[in-house]
C-alpha cells in the first residue's frame, strides 16, 4: 500500500509546534531579553512537551501504522490495545515497539544504548523531571539540559518514523 504522506500529518503538526517552542526556548536574543523567571518557567513548559511530544506521536505513529498495514477486524483489535497513551518510559516504548517484532524491539534497544547509554538515559531523565514538574516539586534543569532533552527527544521521533513507515516494512 502506498503511503505518500508519511509521516502522518499529526505527527507533522506536533512537529512543528514543538520546533516552534524549541526555537524560543533556545534563542539566545529572546533568551537575552527575558527575566530569568519567564526563562526558567519555559524551560520547565519545554520539558514537559518534550515528554508529550514523544508520548502523543508515539502514539500517532503507530495507530498510522496499523492502520496502513491492516483493516477490518484485525485493525479494530489492534487499535483497541493503543487505544489511550501511555508515559513515554523507556521501557514502555520498548515494550510497545516490542510488540511489533522482537527485531524491532532489538533494534530499538540498541538505538537507546549508543553512545554509552546515552538516549535511555536521557529519555529516563525526560520522564522523570516532566513528572516532578507535574508534581510541583523543584526539577532543578538548566536551560542546557532541557535542550538536549530535547534533542534526545526528536531523536527518538526520527527513529520511531523512519522505522515506522508502513512502507519500510
Amino acid at each position: 500500500m502506498k503511503n505518500s504522506s508519511w509521516p502522518p500529518i499529526a505527527v507533522r503538526t506536533l512537529e512543528s509546534q514543538f520546533l516552534r517552542l524549541l526555537h524560543s526556548v533556545s534563542d539566545t536574543e529572546k533568551v537575552k531579553q527575558r527575566e530569568d523567571d519567564d526563562q526558567i518557567w519555559l524551560t520547565r513548559f519545554l520539558v514537559a512537551r518534550s515528554s508529550g511530544f514523544l508520548e502523543q506521536v508515539t502514539y500517532e505513529l503507530v495507530r498510522e501504522y496499523i492502520r496502513a498495514k491492516s483493516g477490518g477486524l484485525v485493525r479494530s483489535f489492534a487499535h483497541s490495545w493503543v487505544e489511550r497513551t501511555r508515559n513515554p518510559s523507556v521501557e514502555n516504548l520498548c515494550a510497545l515497539v516490542g510488540r511489533f517484532d522482537g527485531g524491532l524491539h532489538d533494534e530499538f534497544v540498541e538505538f537507546l544504548d549508543e553512545e554509552d547509554g546515552r538516549r535511555r538515559q536521557d529519555i529516563a531523565l525526560l520522564v522523570a523531571r516532566r513528572n516532578d514538574i507535574a508534581h510541583g516539586k523543584n526539577e532543578g534543569l538548566n536551560t542546557k539540559v532541557a535542550l538536549r532533552l530535547a534533542a534526545t527527544t526528536r531523536d527518538v521521533v526520527d527513529w520511531l518514523i523512519r522505522e515506522l513507515n508502513p512502507e519500510r516494512r
